[in-house]
């Protein structure tokens, strides 16, 4: 679930850059402070689905006592 939210936030990090001109400073600093944080809210999303993916195992494994082995 976390990792199907942060695509979304990676590419319109990515969209930012692309659709905000360069026109000015000002610009070039919107188009930084809102890729960087879309990115960061998107790595931190990723990084999350992966570490709970792991620990549900874990739980499930706990509650049932019943291992099931992953491929």
């Amino acid at each position: 679930m976390l990792a199907s939210i942060s695509l979304p936030l990676f590419v319109t990090a990515l969209a930012a850059v692309v659709v905000i001109p360069d026109d000015s400073a000002t610009l070039v600093a919107a188009q930084v402070v809102l890729a960087a944080t879309l990115g960061f809210e998107g790595t931190g999303l990723f990084v999350a689905s992966i570490v709970l993916g792991g620990s549900r195992s874990r739980i499930d494994v706990a509650r049932t006592g019943i291992r099931v082995q992953e491929k």
